[in-house]
């Protein structure tokens, strides 16, 4: 998801890990109270959108995602209606933490 999240947003660093997420969490005094894994949907042509800057861009990250694997688009779940992507999931981690 780094690849097809740089294509889109030239800003974009990496996404962290939880492993990381944890010791920044626990490197800055916060403690875990609770936390969720789950799956986020996308739809597909308002997410590529909001920071691509051309359709050349757009056609990037479009293309990236249909050449992907059989085992990649099942995992993300791309969901097409021909060649257009119309959506697709994330993994999310959702955490809150309070101070020590």
């Amino acid at each position: 998801m780094n690849m097809t999240e740089k294509l889109r947003d030239d800003s974009h660093g990496r996404c962290l890990p939880k492993t990381d997420w944890r010791q920044l969490l626990q490197g800055n005094g916060l403690v875990e109270i609770q936390s969720l894994d789950r799956k986020k949907t996308f739809q597909f042509p308002s997410w590529v959108r909001r920071t691509a800057e051309t359709d050349g861009q757009i056609e990037q990250v479009r293309e990236h995602l249909l050449s992907a694997g059989e085992e990649e688009q099942a995992y993300f779940h791309i969901r097409r209606n021909e060649q257009e992507i119309e959506s697709f999931v994330i993994d999310e981690w959702m955490v809150l933490a309070e101070k020590k």
